[in-house]
Formats: structure tokens, sequence, C-alpha cells
């Protein structure tokens, strides 16, 4: 399923850009 795999691309951009999980998140 790409679901998955663009789950598992978004965490791993978020603990590299964690300024950019922040304003995704949020």
């Amino acid at each position: 399923m790409p679901s998955g795999k663009v789950l598992l691309r978004s965490f791993t951009l978020n603990k590299a850009l964690p300024r950019d999980w922040n304003g995704t998140l949020i």
C-alpha cells in the first residue's frame, strides 16, 4: 500500500525537519 510508504516518508522527514513537522501538525 502506498499509504504506508508515504507515512514512513513523512515520519522520516518529520525527524529531519522538526520545524516542518510542527507546521504540518499544527
